[in-house]
């Protein structure tokens, strides 16, 4: 095992050798799988751009964090800096330790929790681009795939040359994304189908009980985070189909304003509450009241605040 670690550090140090001078491009590429990024682009799918696609897509995402973190824990395999620090050090412009913070590198390392992501969401985005047809621009469909395949190389790419995973984190990324994209493209449309049938008390239900058997499974940080996100979000889906009723039509100025908006809000409740909770006892706890509010922000809240100040429309 050593010997193949070995190996795989020479390809680090090989790819950084063969690339010069790029650590601020992979810094880049790999704040695109951070989860700042993505408190700012579900949102921006669901609020403004397509409402039944940002739901299926923030589900998916949620369901292959909480998969990462179960999975890091089962392996518990070193990152390059944990197995060999005085071979990758050197790599680092800045102290290991703000590296780690800047690179949410924090963790055990296999599988990359970036590359499964990246997989899993751009991957959904490329199989709903191939539907979209623009009687204009008959190629509109295609070649919206060029950069959902360009990041799902680039971003796991980005990971082995900050040396933050070793070459086997990010194949088993890509394995387990795949896995778990195909997966739900297959059993999605199931249970939609099945959910829709039963009552909105049945859906509010199902949507606590879930994510609360997976953090009770497995109660870390990761999965708590996951776990009460998908939570909030899956109460708020539930009430808007029942109540709300929120629809993302209208011209851009609108969508703009209201994802402006929404935004505000959400940051507000991420900074905010974490300087409130995070003095307080216990951690899990507070993290998972945190998270929850988040999502039903995200689903439920903001959507009632565009409605009342015209920024939005209710789906008939």
């Amino acid at each position: 095992m050593t010997h193949l670690l070995d190996l795989e550090l020479d390809l680090i140090l090989g790819l950084r050798g063969m690339l010069p001078g790029l650590v601020g491009v992979f810094e880049m590429l790999t704040s695109l799988g951070n989860e700042m990024f993505y408190l700012l682009f579900m949102p921006l799918v669901y609020w403004c751009l397509d409402r039944a696609t940002g739901a299926r897509l923030t589900v998916l995402f949620l369901i292959s964090a909480a998969a990462n973190a179960g999975t890091k824990a089962l392996f518990s395999q070193p990152r390059p800096f944990d197995y060999a620090p005085d071979r990758v050090g050197n790599l680092f412009a800045v102290p290991l330790a703000e590296a780690v913070e800047r690179y949410e590198a924090t963790g055990n390392g296999f599988p990359s929790g970036h590359t499964q992501n990246t997989v899993t969401i751009w991957g959904y985005l490329a199989t709903q681009a191939r539907r979209v047809r623009v009687p204009s621009f008959p190629a509109a469909g295609v070649l919206a795939l060029i950069p959902a395949a360009l990041l799902i190389l680039l971003i796991p790419l980005s990971r082995i040359y900050l040396a933050v995973h070793f070459p086997r984190d990010v194949v088993g990324g890509y394995v387990i994304g795949a896995a778990l994209l195909a997966l739900f493209l297959w059993l999605e449309p199931v249970a939609t189908a099945a959910l829709i049938g039963l009552g909105p008390r049945w859906q509010v239900g199902i949507a606590m009980a879930v994510p609360a058997m997976g953090m009770l499974i497995y109660p870390h940080e990761a999965t708590v985070t996951a776990g009460a996100t998908l939570m909030g979000m899956g109460v708020g889906f539930a009430l808007d189909r029942r109540w709300l009723h929120f629809e993302t039509a209208g011209p851009v100025w609108q969508r703009a304003l209201r994802y402006t908006l929404g935004v505000v809000g959400m940051l507000a409740l991420y900074a905010g509450l974490k300087a409130i909770f995070v003095p307080l006892t216990p951690v899990l706890f507070w993290r998972f009241i945190r998270y929850t509010l988040m999502g039903l922000w995200g689903s439920l809240g903001a959507p009632w605040v565009f409605i009342r100040a015209g920024l939005a429309t209710r789906r008939e």
